[in-house]
C-alpha cells in the first residue's frame, strides 16, 4: 500500500490544524457511511506527531465500475495542447464560479462549504474555487489514477476518490455544491448519476453541470473522446427535473460559432465517420482549435455571447438546485 506524507502541522498554526481536523471529520463521515474502519481514508496521528499521512486517493473497489469513459491517452492530448487555457474552457470556469459564488452570496451562507468536483482531473477547477470561497472543504472524484496522484501531489489538502458516480459512496444530504463539467456525456446511465447528485446534496444545495450541446452533431471527434452522447434541446434540463432538481440558471457557450461548428460536424458525419484515423483527426482538431486565430474567434464570441444570449451553443451550462 502506497501512502504519502502530505501536511506538516505546527502546534502554533491553529488555522492549519483546524483545516486538517475538518478534512478528517469529513473522511470519518464517509467511513461510517460505508462501514469502513476509522482512518481507512485518511490516516492521522495528531497527538504523537506533527505529520498527517494519507493515500493519494481512496478507491471504492467494491463499487467502482468504469461507467465513465476517459483515459491517460486522452489526458495527454488535451494537456499537450494546453487546452485548459482555451477561451472556451476559461469562459466555462468563470461562469461556474460566478454561478456558485453568486448563489451562496445570495443565500448568505457563512459556514464552511462541502464542494465536490466529479471529474476533477488534475484539479484546475477546484483550485479556482478554493481561491474564490472561504476555506471550503474540497473533494475531487476521477477515474484516472495519474490525474488523482498529480492532484494529490499539488494539493494534498483535498480529499480525493475514485468510484462510479452512478453509485456515490457518500451519505444523503452531504454536499453543499457539486461541480460536474463535461462528464455526463461519458456516462451511460446519466439519469442515475443525476439522481445520485440529488441524493447527496443538502436541501437547497446546488449542482453546476456542463455538457456538449447538439444531439445530431455526434461525429468521429465525439467517438474518439469517448462521448456516449451530445445533449439535445432541453434534454439535460428534462433529465435533471425528472430526478427532483429545479433549474436556477442556464447558459450556452459560443453561440455565434455554433452554426459553422454544426456545419463542420455534419460534414464530418458524412465524410469522416468511417475513417480509420479518427483519433489522429481528433488530435489535429484539438491542436487547430488552440491556435492563436481560433482563440481570437472564441474570445470575440465569448464577448458577444455575454451581450446576446442565444438558446444554443457549443456547450450548455446549467445551475440546478435540490
Amino acid at each position: 500500500m502506497i501512502i504519502y506524507r502530505i501536511l506538516l502541522i505546527e502546534s502554533s498554526t491553529n488555522k492549519l490544524s483546524q483545516k486538517v481536523l475538518s478534512i478528517k471529520n469529513v473522511a470519518e463521515i464517509i467511513e461510517k457511511h460505508n462501514e469502513l474502519e476509522t482512518d481507512t481514508i485518511i490516516n492521522t496521528n495528531l497527538s504523537e506527531s506533527t505529520e498527517v499521512i494519507r493515500r493519494p486517493f481512496y478507491e471504492f473497489d467494491n463499487q467502482f465500475k468504469k461507467q465513465s469513459n476517459w483515459s491517460d491517452s486522452l489526458n495527454s492530448v488535451f494537456y499537450d495542447s494546453d487546452f485548459k487555457t482555451h477561451p472556451l474552457e476559461l469562459k466555462e470556469h468563470s461562469i461556474v464560479i460566478e454561478y456558485i459564488k453568486g448563489y451562496f452570496d445570495t443565500q448568505g451562507v457563512g459556514c464552511q462549504l462541502f464542494i465536490c468536483d466529479f471529474g476533477c482531473s488534475t484539479g484546475y477547477m477546484l483550485s479556482k474555487i478554493e481561491n474564490e470561497l472561504h476555506e471550503p472543504i474540497l473533494i475531487g472524484v476521477d477515474i484516472v489514477d495519474s490525474s488523482l496522484v498529480m492532484l494529490h501531489n499539488n494539493k494534498p489538502e483535498y480529499l480525493l476518490f475514485k468510484f462510479d458516480i452512478t453509485k456515490i459512496p457518500f451519505p444523503d444530504n452531504f454536499l453543499d455544491c457539486i461541480i460536474c463539467l463535461n462528464v455526463l456525456e461519458h456516462i451511460e446511465d446519466d439519469i442515475k448519476a443525476l439522481s445520485e447528485f440529488n441524493r447527496v446534496l443538502k436541501p437547497n444545495g446546488i449542482a453546476c453541470i456542463a455538457v456538449p450541446y447538439g444531439a445530431k452533431l455526434y461525429d468521429y471527434y465525439d467517438e474518439s473522446v469517448l462521448h456516449i452522447r451530445r445533449y439535445g434541446k432541453n434534454e439535460l434540463v428534462s433529465k435533471a427535473q425528472s430526478v427532483g432538481f429545479s433549474v436556477v440558471k442556464r447558459r450556452f457557450l459560443n453561440s455565434f460559432m455554433y452554426l459553422p461548428f454544426a456545419l463542420k460536424k455534419k460534414i464530418n458525419r458524412v465524410i469522416h465517420n468511417k475513417a480509420k484515423d479518427k483519433f489522429d483527426r481528433m488530435q489535429s482538431d484539438v491542436e487547430l482549435s488552440c491556435n492563436m486565430f481560433m482563440k481570437v474567434l472564441f474570445n470575440i464570441d465569448n464577448k458577444l455571447s455575454d451581450l446576446i444570449k442565444l438558446p444554443y451553443g457549443i456547450r450548455e451550462i446549467v445551475l440546478l438546485r435540490k
